[in-house]
């Protein structure tokens, strides 16, 4: 079984928070009720608290922020579970091969006979015609 670790809402000023510290290492066995981490609001440090005991295990970095209501870590039952979700992400996060087409679109030419763009047919003089604009002299 895991537990999720989530960020209580601390007061009613702030929407998001900074991990300040891990008070606890990943992977490390901790308590029901023991400081695993450390956030700060923009009053004061506060420590939060595991809700169980168990292996933690950390989802989010220091210094990174979090809001009320965001997992920034899970407390597993033991270590083999942890090891077993780590498995499993492991699998998740690897490469499908991707079936759409790389490189460049190629669509149809275009005409020989229209211009490229209306910037083009200014400086394309017509025939008997003397050329305008910045080719003039």
């Amino acid at each position: 079984m895991v537990t999720d670790l989530v960020v209580p809402k601390l007061n009613n000023n702030d929407t998001t928070y900074v991990l300040l510290d891990w008070l606890a290492e990943d992977g490390e066995r901790i308590r029901a009720g023991e400081p695993v981490a450390e956030v700060e609001t923009s009053k004061a440090a506060e420590e939060l608290l595991s809700d169980g005991d168990g292996v933690l295990h950390r989802l989010v970095e220091v210094n990174q922020e979090c809001a009320p209501g965001d997992v920034i870590g899970h407390v597993f039952d033991d270590e083999e579970a942890r090891q077993r979700f780590l498995a499993a992400a492991v699998t998740a996060a690897a490469p499908t091969p991707d079936t759409r087409p790389g490189g460049p679109v190629l669509t149809a030419r275009r005409p020989a006979n229209r211009p490229r763009s209306r910037s083009a047919r200014r400086r394309t003089p017509r025939p008997g015609r003397r050329p305008t604009g910045s080719a003039r002299r």
